[in-house]
């Protein structure tokens, strides 16, 4: 995709974050629960609905798979799809109901599996984080714009992002050992897809998913970190997209890989 079709979904990420943060100022959410037991709001509902017209407005021939529609299409249909758009219209709807200002816009491209562009908008703090293969990582801040690569110098304390809703997730003894690398381990609760840009950024150094997540959760994150120089790997290697099941396997993200995934995400937890 060109550059001017990123600065398209850009746009169309701060479109959203502005219909959130009218909805989150108002205070009136009309907060439902999903057959999942998930929270749904008016302000997933009208960013979902946002997103799918601007998307297809100007790339009618992509199909949009979003958290808020993802009942709408069969396996069958989602295998015959050579890219498609993979949208959270309100990742961390929980920070949005709590208001702690941790919830973002997340939309992606996936071709052959992976993505290939990522959208992360923050719209409390109005952060944007993007990346498209190949081209790198960046941030953009009141229109100042700055390139996000991993230091090569590790820092004397060991930052590590976690989910703010599974923050007391336990790590197995092994993966403990080697994400500490002889450094005290500092965990740093963080909700939504932040995570991925605060890895990215440096302002943590990893970040350790064992509870649940979907697709939409990760895509826009996963490229992010990807350019940035960070490795995002699960048991059972490279995470990948539009499979049968949409949820995600537990994984990491850190600067550094090994081939010894089970040592990392097999046998029981401490």
């Amino acid at each position: 995709m060109s550059r001017v079709g990123l600065e398209v979904i850009q746009q169309i990420a701060r479109e959203v974050g502005e219909i959130l943060r009218n909805v989150y100022q108002s205070g009136s959410y009309d907060v439902v629960l999903k057959s999942d037991q998930s929270p749904l709001t008016r302000a997933d509902q009208l960013a979902h609905q946002h997103i799918v017209m601007q998307l297809t407005k100007y790339y009618p021939d992509i199909p949009i798979l979003s958290e808020e529609n993802a009942d709408a299409w069969s396996y069958s249909e989602r295998q015959q799809w050579r890219n498609f758009w993979l949208v959270d219209p309100l990742d961390g709807t929980r920070e949005f109901i709590d208001k702690n200002d941790q919830f973002t816009v997340n939309i992606a491209l996936i071709e052959k599996n992976q993505p290939i562009l990522g959208v992360i908008y923050v719209p409390m703090s109005d952060v944007l984080y993007y990346a498209e293969k190949n081209q790198g990582a960046y941030k953009e801040v009141k229109s100042r714009v700055e390139t996000l690569r991993k230091s090569e110098k590790p820092s004397d304390k060991l930052r590590v992002a976690v989910s703010r809703s599974h923050a007391k997730t336990t790590i197995s003894k092994p993966m403990l050992q080697w994400i500490k690398d002889g450094r005290d381990i500092e965990y740093v609760p963080v909700g939504s897809s932040l995570k991925f840009g605060l890895v990215a950024e440096g302002t943590v150094e990893m970040y350790v998913r064992l509870g649940p997540t979907m697709e939409w959760d990760t895509a826009a994150g996963h490229i992010l970190v990807e350019e940035a120089g960070f490795f995002i790997q699960t048991k059972a290697g490279a995470l990948t997209y539009n499979k049968p099941s949409l949820l995600n396997a537990p994984f990491i993200v850190c600067s550094q890989t090994t081939e010894d995934y089970t040592l990392l995400f097999g046998g029981g937890s401490e």
